[in-house]
């Protein structure tokens, strides 16, 4: 144990102390080390002392190195940018699209059911965000490729993008193979630079969506396990799309779905919405509350007696609470991949558990 007095003596001796006045630099070691700088930039300040001191060119310590040696980097930016050495990095004007048929966005995800990923292709329309294709495969193989083009194209009357097709760099979309079917239909190929996903937003939001309605079906629904899994993929992959194009709307067309923009009416469909929800919040407002008497048995439910009532009817399956659990937690797609993983643990089984 430490005295109190020792204790004080020690914070009076530290505030008491002198701060350490810095060595002066020898402009000649300083200008010897600017020169072993500029011979091997790569040397960091241990390794520059240490070469410095075995071909006995003077002593400099390592933060005086580090110190001349940032200021050469300095300096030799400014040279370099000032020679015009340097090409000018090329821009990219990130378009917008005004109306649907302008601009289509594709990429690839990975879905894991059962303790199997499956790649998943999506290709979708950026004004509208309607899925114009979607293609699963065991593998991302030229099928992957091809499918969601095929699809969009059937859907489009035969019709590519008026503008451009945007896709990321990934090995499927650079390709040869990619490159031949998009010319054969004469569609425009534009790639969105490195490690910029946001330039491609609208399909990296469109697949998160993809996948959280995907499992939200797919522990809905029976397990059949006479069918193979992966066309019990492929047929949940269809009916998503179907379900986030025709019944899902979207905050950002203004309260219609993906099916209003991109074939039906969306004007006609905001306005029937409107008055619908003036009915509503004027019948609303006529109603008086409800009086309850305190002494009888008949009382008013509070929200949470409400929420577990809605869990008890219909009683949830163990793989379909999980599956809604994960859900609304925050990084829900992450809990769900991860419990899927867990193909010996506990709450796997549960998780496969649908009956």
């Amino acid at each position: 144990m430490v005295s109190a007095t020792q204790l004080y003596n020690w914070f009076k001796q530290t505030a008491e102390r002198k701060p350490r006045a810095c060595k002066k630099l020898s402009e000649t070691v300083a200008t010897v080390a600017l020169t072993v700088i500029r011979t091997f930039p790569h040397l960091s300040g241990a390794k520059g002392q240490l070469y410095m001191a075995y071909h006995q060119l003077g002593y400099i310590s390592q933060d005086a190195y580090k110190k001349l040696k940032k200021a050469f980097k300095r300096v030799i930016s400014q040279e370099v940018t000032d020679r015009k050495l340097r090409a000018r990095p090329s821009s990219y004007v990130h378009e917008r699209a005004d109306t649907t048929g302008i601009i289509w966005a594709e990429d690839f995800t990975k879905i894991t059911v059962e303790g199997k990923t499956y790649p998943l292709a999506l290709l979708i329309d950026v004004a509208s965000r309607f899925f114009l294709g979607v293609a699963v495969s065991a593998r991302a193989d030229a099928y992957l490729v091809e499918a969601p083009v095929i699809q969009a194209l059937e859907e489009n009357g035969g019709i590519g993008p008026l503008r451009f097709l945007l896709s990321d760099n990934g090995s499927q979309y650079v390709g040869g193979a990619h490159d031949e079917l998009l010319a054969k239909h004469e569609i425009v190929h534009k790639r969105i630079p490195a490690c910029r996903p946001e330039y491609n937003g609208s399909i990296e939001c469109g697949g998160k969506e993809f996948k959280q309605v995907f499992y939200t079906i797919w522990y809905d629904q029976k397990k059949n396990t006479e069918i193979p899994l992966l066309d019990r993929v492929r047929s949940v992959a269809a009916e998503t799309a179907r379900v986030i194009n025709l019944e899902i709307p979207r905050p950002c067309l203004n309260g219609v779905t993906a099916w209003d923009v991109h074939k039906g009416d969306p004007a006609a469909r905001r306005l029937a919405t409107a008055a619908y929800l003036k009915t509503e919040c004027d019948s609303a407002g006529q109603e008086k509350p409800e009086q309850f008497d305190s002494s009888s048995e008949s009382k008013a439910k509070n929200i949470w007696d409400l929420a577990r009532d809605s869990l008890r009817e219909p009683r949830m399956a163990d793989g379909q609470l999980l599956a809604k659990y994960c859900l609304t937690r925050k990084k829900g797609l992450r809990l769900i991949t991860n419990l899927i993983q867990e193909v010996l643990g506990s709450f796997s089984q549960k998780f496969y558990d649908l009956s």
